[in-house]
């Protein structure tokens, strides 16, 4: 935490938090009374990162299709796209896609 004793730190998770995915932060009151204080907890999960790996570079002939085989890891979603005129057909985002030029 980037302070223990303000009311708005800034947490950075540790390494344990990140291979768990998940910390407990709690923050705790002293009361001006000696002796009493009070407490809250919240746990905050920890995502990882998407990564997205489009395969490796190839060359195909003219009027050949090209199957791309691809990895993403901790992605909600995936989209393909192109800078070239050739078409990527939907495969209802699977980690399959067929290439025509």
């Amino acid at each position: 935490m980037s302070s223990t004793t303000v009311l708005n730190p800034i947490y950075t998770p540790g390494g344990n938090d990140l291979t768990a995915g998940t910390v407990t932060l709690t923050l705790t009151a002293q009361s001006a009374a000696p002796g009493v204080e009070a407490s809250d907890a919240m746990v905050l999960t920890i995502s990882g990162q998407a990564t997205a790996n489009a395969g490796v570079d190839a060359t195909i002939c003219e009027g050949s299709t090209y199957t791309m085989i691809a990895t993403a890891t901790n992605a909600a979603s995936i989209t393909w796209s192109s800078n070239g005129t050739g078409t990527l057909p939907d495969h209802e985002s699977k980690m399959l896609s067929i290439h025509q030029v």
